[in-house]
């Protein structure tokens, strides 16, 4: 893209001082509103000006104008007059168009030409009057001419073409209009006029340079804006992101189609809301608040994953943005762009699930187990309060399998897990884990086993398995009956390393076992 774009310093030196003069200029758009806007400059400097060049050409005549015959001023009057008259009719017909005006090149150098051809009525008048004037005459007319030249000239300052035959034409009749040997016949009065030509000459060259030019300028950045507005589009389109922007307040200023479609709502129901109101600032916890700093403190901020609830469904987006500064450097908001994560959120916590979750019964599975269990220990060590870990063993679950199929017995598998959860919601406050270590093997990590909760645990577990399990549909049977064992060990008393304390558990386990199953029994140092 950047090829395609050119830096403002390169638009200005495209243009050359012969179109500034308007001799190489085009029939295209740029150059038909460039002609417009010298046009619209010119006409808004008309009405002020006539009126003093009026009120000037008034006085003049009133005093001089009896000294000279009225043929001999006739024909300039008549010419300045219907200039004057044709001007005005326009000014008063011409209706406001939407955008900037456009001119064409005829219609450019037919202003062109009337302006010339007011200066040379104007300088008629002078050479007819000037002759027959005394020193003191003569240096009021070359006053006025003067206030003539420069008002037709300021009005024109865009137009270098009109201003140089101005210049020529007043310049040239005041100096034929002093006769030799008079006090206005003097090299510094020749001089004075030179340069208070060049001077006028130069202001509107460089006037009309600068004019162009920044046109010029807004022009081609105009057209890169377009071309960036394109790529913008064609990227939103094709893409899964979309562009966001926002005022000083974090309110919306432009929403595009894909933003309003993903938003769930409409565009102009969003204009004017602050961002923030489309999040849920509960589930979003500390992303939400880092959004909400990032645009109190103006500062840029990067892939926040912050909620938004869309009826019945939270979605989550992914939100980036930068402080956007005007022309002065002040602070007007931020410009960034969003994009949908929520599948990529859920296939996260879908792995996550998977890595520290047992799929088929949804309990903690080994990973998570060896956490909780380090936790405990450590826990239990700082606070000298005893915790718990008890171990579960299903009876007879291979016969489930052998005589009713896997299905009956993953069935069986999920009823245990709901029982033990069950059983522990009830009778332990919170923070206990249930872990399914693999096959028919279950533990749970009990952080407080202070007085006999751990024992009173392990006998409802013993009781609750013995009931009878439904399959229904899964097995040829209506029900099967399994029974569990369960042996546990107390931290830090029977062990203080989570090492020690499966060891221990394990004994506790193997001694039921070796017993007859069916039962609940504790650690004993004899057992090692």
């Amino acid at each position: 893209m950047t090829a395609m774009l050119k830096p403002p310093v390169q638009m200005v030196r495209d243009l050359g001082w012969r179109q500034v003069l308007g001799l190489d200029q085009a029939d295209d758009g740029f150059w038909a509103e460039v002609r417009g806007q010298q046009l619209a400059q010119l006409a808004r400097n008309v009405p002020f000006n006539l009126s003093p060049l009026t009120v000037n050409l008034v006085a003049v005549l009133a005093v001089f104008g009896r000294s000279v015959p009225f043929t001999g001023l006739a024909p300039w009057l008549c010419g300045i007059a219907v200039l004057a008259g044709l001007w005005s009719l326009r000014i008063v017909r011409r209706r406001p168009q939407p955008g900037r005006r456009r001119a064409g090149r005829l219609e450019f150098w037919r202003v062109t030409a009337e302006i010339g051809a007011l200066a040379t009525f104007w300088a008629g008048r002078v050479h007819a009057l000037a002759p027959s004037q005394p020193a003191e005459g003569q240096s009021v007319l070359l006053l006025f001419s003067l206030v003539g030249l420069g008002a037709v000239t300021s009005a024109a300052a865009t137009m270098p073409v009109a201003v140089l035959l101005v210049c020529c034409a007043i310049t040239i009749s005041m100096v034929l209009a002093f006769p030799a040997g008079t006090a206005l016949d003097h090299p510094l009065v020749l001089l004075g006029l030179a340069s208070f030509v060049a001077i006028k000459l130069r202001s509107a060259l460089v006037t009309t340079y600068h004019t162009m030019a920044r046109l010029k300028s807004e022009a081609d950045l105009s057209e890169q804006g377009e071309v960036v507005r394109l790529l913008l589009n064609e990227y939103e389109s094709n893409g899964s992101d979309w562009l966001l922007e926002l005022d000083g307040r974090g309110c919306l200023t432009h929403v595009t189609t894909r933003f309003a479609d993903v938003a769930r709502r409409r565009r102009a129901d969003m204009l004017g809301q602050p961002l923030l109101a489309l999040l849920d600032p509960v589930q979003g916890g500390a992303t939400t608040a880092a959004l909400a700093h990032a645009l109190s403190e103006r500062e840029a901020f990067r892939d926040l994953v912050v909620p938004v609830p869309l009826g019945r469904d939270l979605r989550w987006w992914a939100l980036s943005g930068t402080p956007k500064q005007d022309a002065a450097g002040n602070f007007t908001g931020f410009r960034g762009v969003g994009r949908d994560v929520t599948e990529v959120r859920r296939s996260q916590e879908c792995i996550a699930q998977l890595a520290r979750f047992d799929p088929l019964t949804g309990l903690a599975n080994r990973s998570l187990f060896r956490e909780s269990l380090d936790d405990l220990v450590e826990n239990a060590a700082l606070s000298g309060k005893p915790a718990a870990l008890l171990f579960v063993d299903l009876d007879r679950f291979k016969a489930v399998n052998d005589c009713f199929g896997h299905a009956a017995g993953d069935l069986l598998l999920r009823q245990v897990a709901q029982r033990l959860a069950a059983l522990v919601q009830a009778q332990v406050k919170g923070g206990a884990t249930i872990a399914r270590l693999g096959g028919d093997e279950f533990a749970i990590v009990l952080p407080d086993g202070s007085g006999d909760r751990a024992e009173k645990l392990a006998q409802r577990i013993v009781k609750d398995m013995a009931r009878p399990f439904p399959l229904g549909d899964e097995g040829r049977a209506g029900a099967a009956v399994v029974g569990a064992s369960v042996g546990w060990a107390l931290a830090p008393f029977d062990a203080d390393t989570p090492e020690d304390l499966l060891r221990c558990a394990d004994l506790a386990l193997y001694r039921v076992k070796e017993q007859g199953r069916g039962a609940a029994c504790r650690f004993a140092p004899e057992m090692a």
